[in-house]
């Protein structure tokens, strides 16, 4: 829905009236909250445990999922739709219930049979949304009377049913109206609120769905609706089911928009051109990241999700600022400091809707943004849609006769007269609908990835950078010389979150208004309730000139690094006054260039350089009439390493990513200039059924990235870290929605099997451990951890290779410490506890103590400095997180009690190592600039264990954890359904070394199983978690111990690059860590 305008007033006086347009939502308390889950995984994964949204009444003949360790069994058999978004219940059908109601639906999903089941039919709830504008209401209704339902049970074999909401202060007439409207077809209900609600509530509170097969058309009063609207949706309903369902897609838009909302300024929409040169097809229907709120259908599920989410952001913690990482608790302050109120703050980068403050679609972005979920939207000619809106004067258009007039153009849109366009309308598969993100830039596919990839290479190749380099598409708070803000567009500028709590819940708008008023907004985002100022204006520069139809206003650089806002004569087109003009650059260079900023402590200075902000490069700043109580206006909390990271750590939304539990893997990928390889590594690993999205943290300051994009239903994302530093790629981030992360380094290649044994086994192990393939070994000077000094050991292997073969007399140790970056496995949440400390949210009992923060302290610093070493770091701030669980644990045992868990099973230990089934392709010694080629690499690791270890034991009394059991994969008899590869079980065992090397090196052996991009020709693995320990050996003679690499046998044929030279065997992997 459109956001007001900001209103132009001419003094302070008038600020009542600004606040009307910004005033805060107040905090509302949703009548239900369900949990946030969403099921990213594809359309041909396997099912797997699922936590309820909706508790739906089963029949006495539901057959239970079989559950089967995060993947397998009788999930893969079922339909492939199972996963879907609406089916967060596991609805299972007897196979002996007859389905003849269902013969409808070609290829029903399995949510679909299980509402039939328990006679739960489609059922489309058409929710009304009025405020005494009774011909408004009567238009809509009339166009709702007019519509087609002839197609109507096509899906919807529930009825149409219609709700009437009206707020408190509807008058007789219009109570009287919805009281005696008839609804011929279905149920009709009429809803009044006791107090006003306002329009957020009013649209949020309007439907909830009843059941799993009930739909929400929501529609407010000035909305019209196409006589052929249900024909739309019919047709999208019926083409989301079987082998074409998007587990992504929320809702359908009868509305085709023709700006972009979230774009600061908002541009021109012409989605025609869009499709036409996307798909070829000016017509094909898309999908993009933003809600509709004029005329949309919403799937239950989602809408149950997005008001848990939105109950959530509106809800108000009590912060402890004494709390490490400035984390958000429910409970007093601690420690006797005053407590204060601090929201959840999510800022989607670059989106005006940061800005925003009284739309329930703010929300709703956000959400979508997180979960990287979309809607469908109509795309005919002329933009001819659905539903359209009137631009009647109501809560957020404050004059049908006032500055919205001439604006009204770009969001009346024509409604769709001719049905046949619909009927006749040849849908794609939705996987091969154009996708745009919220800004509605394209998402790139499988071949436009690579292509933009290969262009990088080619201009990094040549050196040839200045091509290759643009800053971020969309900045809100900043403005680079060259860019202006006009005031008839609506540009404005708007604050980081402030990192300080005392000033968290201040944001400011930086606006330049209708009448030449160039000025600074605070916006207090507490409860007005509260006794809070929901607006004031902390700074202007003078300019109001009053509304002039002739005239209009323009911000920007003038000559010299000055600011300027001049006057506009509109029919002219030329400057007719300089208004305001800040001081000139005293230190001025032709070379230098200049940007304007709104820092989060609500100062706007102008500062010399591209993006410099050291205080030696201002220029000039606000003196603000109010300004933020007890934070410095200098250096702004985003400068510098220790700035930046508190800023990271004191806004990260908690509690929001804790409601984000999807089931799969987010794939995070470090790279900077393999641009090659990461085209290889996107194409693959988004066809893993288990991996959900994949992020990749670009290193390269001089380069680009890509933009985002979708491959195999996978999406991709680009991160930009603001500090070049390895800590980067463990920064948290809060669109990761699924629990586990895994990071990969961009020279390694694992097979999709392997990764697929390594997500079981973390899951499996209680997601409290690093999973991964990598181990290595610490050696203590004195024999002992206890008091001797750890020596990081390199190789690969254990016990290492010698004159170019494994050893058979060596001696093993008796385990290993540590779990590198080429592919591990972690919960999300120690991400954050490496950056910032505190408590994870997957388990209260997994934290890191405030006694640990000079050790992470000390890893931050070092992986700064040194460029390396963060994954060692990872490993002891897990062995932190779990210190005090096991602490516990040790003590109920020596009080005879068995304690949690199995015991003696390693998990004191950080890491658990999953041998793998294939070699591991390496590519780390391709190219000119690998670790592997700095002389230092080994000694600068060592340094770093002795360093970190040295804090751990300052803590502890004791080194690092050693892990002594392993996670085999086993294949057993008779494992595996019809058809399937052969099922694994993955056993907990006593580790015996890791003789055999896994890695393979990609530029000494070339092509092969390992050094291969090829998919798997199957990619419906099985495992299970085998929780038994494996039956010790020892008792029967060395002669009959299985050796480690029978399972590698049993699970691959040994091609010929397995047979490779004892020469190329003998290579030392001095890189591998």
């Amino acid at each position: 829905m459109n956001q007001r305008r900001w209103s132009s007033r001419c003094s302070w006086g008038g600020l009542v009236s600004i606040a009307l347009v910004v005033i805060f939502l107040s905090s509302s308390l949703l009548s239900v909250h369900f949990a946030v889950k969403f099921h990213g995984r594809k359309s041909h994964e396997r099912g797997g445990p699922e936590s309820r949204a909706f508790e739906e009444p089963s029949a006495k003949c539901d057959k239970p999922s079989k559950k089967n360790g995060g993947g397998g069994g009788d999930g893969a058999k079922k339909a492939a739709a199972a996963t879907a978004r609406f089916a967060t219940v596991d609805m299972m059908v007897a196979e002996d219930i007859p389905l003849d109601d269902a013969t409808w639906l070609p290829n029903p999903p399995a949510w679909i049979l299980g509402n039939l089941q328990t006679a739960n039919r489609p059922t489309l709830s058409i929710a009304l949304i009025s405020n005494n504008r009774t011909a408004s209401l009567k238009r809509l209704c009339n166009s709702l009377l007019r519509a087609d339902y002839s197609g109507a049970g096509a899906f919807f074999t529930g009825g149409v049913d219609l709700i009437f909401n009206l707020e408190a202060t509807s008058t007789h007439r219009l109570k009287r109206y919805a009281l005696e409207f008839e609804w011929p077809h279905g149920r009709k209900l009429v809803r009044r609120r006791v107090l006003q609600g306002g329009l957020v509530r009013a649209v949020t509170e309007s439907w909830f769905p009843s059941s799993l097969s009930d739909f929400g058309l929501l529609l407010e009063d000035d909305i019209e609706v196409s006589r052929h609207y249900l024909t739309w949706i019919n047709k999208v309903m019926l083409a989301n089911t079987g082998a074409q369902f998007d587990p992504r897609l929320v809702g359908i838009s009868l509305y085709s928009p023709r700006l972009t909302e979230t774009t600061n300024p908002r541009r021109a929409f012409r989605p025609n051109e869009m499709a036409h040169a996307l798909s070829g097809e000016r017509e094909s229907p898309y999908l993009m990241q933003t809600p509709c709120s004029w005329g949309a259908v919403y799937f239950p599920t989602a809408w149950a999700d997005f008001l848990g989410y939105m109950q959530k952001r509106l809800e108000f913690s009590t912060f402890d600022a004494s709390t490490a990482g400035g984390s958000s608790t429910s409970s007093s302050s601690k420690g006797g400091g005053a407590a204060l109120q601090r929201p959840e703050w999510v800022t989607v980068p670059g989106s005006r809707t940061n800005g925003w403050t009284a739309s329930w679609k703010k929300y709703m972005c956000e959400l979508m943004w997180l979960e990287g979920t979309y809607m469908m939207y109509p795309n005919f000619e002329r933009q001819e849609s659905l539903s359209t809106n009137h631009m009647e004067k109501g809560e957020h258009i404050l004059d049908e006769e006032g500055p919205t007039v001439h604006k009204r153009n770009d969001f009346i849109v024509p409604l769709l007269v001719d049905g046949s366009k619909v009927r006749e309308l040849a849908m794609a598969p939705l996987r091969e609908l154009p996708k745009l993100d919220l800004f509605g830039d394209p998402w790139l596919g499988e071949r436009e990835m690579r292509e933009s990839l290969a262009r990088t290479k080619i201009g990094w190749d040549r050196g040839n950078l200045t091509d290759l380099w643009h800053a971020p598409k969309y900045v809100v708070d900043v403005l680079q010389e060259g860019e202006v803000m006009e005031s008839g567009v609506e540009r404005i500028l708007i604050s980081r979150a402030n990192p300080q709590p005392e000033a968290s819940m201040f944001i400011y708008h930086v606006v330049l208004q209708p009448d030449g008023q160039f000025v600074i907004y605070r916006t207090d985002r507490r409860d007005p309730a509260s006794g809070a100022t929901p607006v004031v204006g902390v700074w202007d520069a003078g300019t109001f000139q009053g509304l002039d139809p002739c005239c209009r206003y323009v911000a920007g650089f003038g000559a010299r690094g000055s600011f300027h806002v001049v006057q506009i004569n509109a029919p002219m087109g030329n400057a007719t006054r300089l208004l305001f003009a800040s001081p000139e650059d005293p230190k001025y260079d032709p070379a230098n260039k200049y940007h304007l900023r709104v820092e989060s402590s609500g100062t706007l200075v102008v500062y010399r350089g591209g993006n410099t902000c050291e205080k030696s490069s201002v220029v000039w700043q606000s003196e603000n009439r109010l300004p933020v109580p007890s934070v410095p206006k200098w250096p702004p909390s985003r400068c510098g390493t220790t700035g930046h990271r508190q800023e990271l750590c004191s806004n990260f939304p908690v509690v929001m990513n804790r409601l984000l539990k999807a089931t799969g893997v987010t794939l995070l990928i470090s790279t900077h200039h393999r641009f090659e390889l990461l085209a290889h590594q996107l194409s693959y690993y988004a066809a893993s059924p288990d991996v959900v999205s994949i992020v990749v943290t670009w290193h390269n300051a001089a380069v680009a990235p890509p933009d985002n994009g979708a491959i195999h239903g996978t999406t991709i994302r680009f991160v930009r870290p603001e500090l070049d530093s390895l800590n980067s790629r463990f920064e948290p981030l809060e669109f990761v929605n699924t629990e586990c992360v895994m990071i990969l380094d961009d020279d390694m290649k694992l097979h999709l099997q392997d990764l697929h044994h390594m997500y079981v086994a973390w899951e499996g192990s209680g997601k409290r451990q690093i999973v991964g393939v990598a181990p290595r070994w610490i050696k203590f000077s004195k024999g002992s951890p206890e008091g001797g000094e750890p020596e990081y050991l390199f190789q690969s292997e254990d016990p290492p290779y010698k004159g170019g073969k494994a050893d058979p007399k060596a001696k093993p140790r008796a385990g290993y410490s540590l779990m590198l970056t080429k592919a591990m496995m972690i919960h999300r949440d120690y991400l954050r506890l490496y950056t910032c400390g505190g408590r994870a949210g997957f388990d209260p009992e997994v934290h890191v103590p405030k006694a640990f923060t000079a050790m992470r302290q000390a890893i931050l610093e070092t992986v700064d400095e040194k460029f390396n070493c963060e994954d060692i770091g990872m490993n002891f701030v897990v062995a932190a997180a779990l210190y005090k669980r096991q602490k516990a644990r040790n003590a109920d045992k020596s009080q005879g009690s068995r304690g949690g868990g199995d015991g003696g099973d390693g998990e004191a230990a950080p890491a658990l190592f999953v041998p793998p089934m294939h070699p591991i392709g390496d590519f780390g010694k391709m190219g000119k600039s690998g670790l592997h080629l700095r002389q230092s690499h080994a000694n600068v690791r060592d340094q770093c264990l002795k360093k970190f270890n040295a804090e751990f034991r300052r803590v502890t009394g004791t080194s690092l954890p050693t892990q002594t059991r392993v996670a085999r994969p086993k294949p057993f008899k008779g494992g595996g359904s019809s058809g399937a590869l052969a099922a694994v079980h993955l056993v907990l065992g006593q580790y015996r070394g890791h003789r055999q090397r896994a890695h393979v090196d990609c530029a000494a052996v070339g092509e092969g199983e390992a050094c291969s991009w090829a998919l798997p020709p199957r990619l419906d693995f099985e495992a299970t978690w085998a929780k038994v320990e494996e039956r010790d050996c020892k008792s029967r003679g060395r002669g009959k111990r299985k050796k480690e690499a029978s399972a590698h046998a049993r699970a691959r044929a040994i091609d010929a690059q397995g047979d490779m030279s004892q020469e190329i065997a003998a290579r030392e992997f001095e890189g591998a860590g």
